[in-house]
């Protein structure tokens, strides 16, 4: 069976979407990023088998608010570093009988569906599958039971601009089959943010989080008070 794992950190102020923080402001930015979870668990859930992975533990109940009805399944992510939590993530999921697993952030809101089917398929001939970043991440990575998982994730430093690179390299001296897709973009800055409206502000599924992104309708703009939270959870 196939499962979409919708990877979630707590909906809190200051310790999510830090990057847009910066710029918009950490109420705002708290805003979009559950506007996103809430606009993501209702698609994801329409293409695929789907569970929440979230962190930290105690937090379940700020994300019941933000779900469909009714609730998909909700694990508690385990691991000291986020690669750690991605391995056993998809670990737990193959243990449960799934073929093949795909992890995708709470911040790709309009992930083409398109793009999350090929993902399944490129499942069948390849070891893990990829939807990269322009900033040298990546949004959605993919993986089935015969995939090494500590090939992918054994690293403790994320977020930066070689974190597909480096994933690319170890899976390269593994001899693992990758599989590329076509770049996507998480909201994660104001460009980013931007990008978003410009290609769903005229569609109803989207309609709340380009409205809060674009605030009073002055457009995006900074907040002179946004202050980053250094703690946020690295991203892949």
């Amino acid at each position: 069976m196939s499962l979409l794992i919708l990877f979630l950190k707590a909906p809190l102020k200051g310790q999510v979407k830090t990057r847009l923080a910066k710029s918009l402001g950490p109420y705002k930015a708290l805003a979009i990023y559950r506007a996103c979870i809430k606009v993501s668990a209702r698609r994801f859930s329409d293409l695929a088998h789907l569970w929440v992975a979230y962190t930290p533990e105690g937090s379940l109940q700020l994300f019941l608010p933000l779900l469909p009805s009714p609730s998909p399944l909700f694990v508690l992510q385990q691991g000291e570093h986020l690669g750690k939590r991605m391995k056993n993530a998809f670990a737990h999921a193959f243990d449960q009988g799934h073929s093949k697993v795909l992890l995708v952030g709470g911040d790709v809101p309009d992930l083409p569906a398109p793009l999350i089917q090929e993902a399944f398929c490129a499942l069948d001939q390849s070891d893990a599958v990829f939807v990269p970043t322009k900033d040298g991440g990546y949004c959605l990575v993919g993986a089935s039971p015969s995939t090494d998982l500590s090939a992918l994730f054994n690293t403790h430093t994320w977020s930066h601009s070689g974190v597909m690179a480096e994933t690319l390299e170890r899976a390269r001296l593994n001899k693992m089959g990758i599989q590329m897709l076509s770049f996507w973009e998480d909201l994660d800055t104001l460009e980013t943010c931007k990008a978003f409206v410009h290609r769903q502000k005229n569609v109803p599924e989207y309609a709340e989080l380009c409205r809060l992104i674009n605030g009073d309708g002055d457009g995006l703009r900074d907040d002179a008070h946004g202050c980053a939270d250094e703690d946020e959870a690295p991203r892949p």
